[in-house]
């Protein structure tokens, strides 16, 4: 396998790359005043709003904290409890 790409992630981070300017340049036309850009436009409800920060923090503090303090504490089978 030496010199040969390998075709599989190529094509998966085309395809991740081309999803993206897709998006973007769909929310681009949909955008005419600097409001829309404020959470959606102001159209997003507060429990929304809320859900979606809570679920980013609780995210990286589970990930990020938890894997710390296993790693530190070396707490082996706790990481078998977040499966």
């Amino acid at each position: 396998m030496s010199g040969e790409i390998a075709l599989l992630p190529l094509f998966a981070a085309i395809a991740v790359l081309l999803l993206t300017m897709y998006l973007g340049l769909s929310a681009a036309r949909r955008t005419a005043t600097l409001d829309d850009y404020w959470v959606a436009g102001r159209g997003v409800g507060v429990f929304t709003n809320a859900s979606a920060i809570s679920s980013n923090y609780l995210s990286a503090a589970s990930f990020l904290g938890v894997a710390a303090f296993v790693w530190a504490d070396h707490l082996a089978e706790l990481a078998f409890g977040l499966v």
